[in-house]
């Protein structure tokens, strides 16, 4: 008997907002399927909640979809740097705040720990774009 799916269902029908409901199993959404997002809607959840695993790790849409990435982990990169640049003035702002999401597109790789400690000495762009270059 699940409650979670009832209040859901009914508060749906009320026209309001589906509750979301964590899965009664733990995953590593980080490495999630299919086959998870289906487990997940068969006890009664709304939906699934991705949240923080999506930082890094935008091709979680494609594989929780089935489909191929229509891009590499470096092309996003490469794609999110083009377009930060257009929007920040300041080559120094810019290498601050790519910082930490280069930080999360390198947290599942072998070499995550060293590369993270050589990303927080990174002042400039050049540092930035020969890291990515090495990915």
């Amino acid at each position: 008997h699940n409650v979670g799916a009832e209040k859901s269902k009914e508060r749906e029908v009320m026209g309001g907002l589906p509750y979301i409901y964590p899965p009664k199993k733990t995953f590593d959404w980080y490495d999630a399927t299919i086959e998870d997002v289906e487990y997940a809607k068969s006890i009664g959840c709304a939906g699934v909640m991705i949240g923080r695993n999506s930082m890094g790790n935008p091709e979680i849409f494609s594989k929780l979809k089935n489909i191929t990435p229509p891009y590499s982990k470096k092309e996003a990169i490469l794609k999110h740097l083009e377009l930060l640049k257009t929007y920040f003035k300041t080559e120094k702002t810019l290498v601050s705040y790519f910082k930490k999401h280069l930080m999360w597109y390198v947290k599942s790789t072998d070499f995550a720990t060293a590369t993270k400690l050589k990303i927080l000495e990174f002042t400039t762009l050049k540092q930035i774009e020969e890291l990515i270059s090495s990915l």
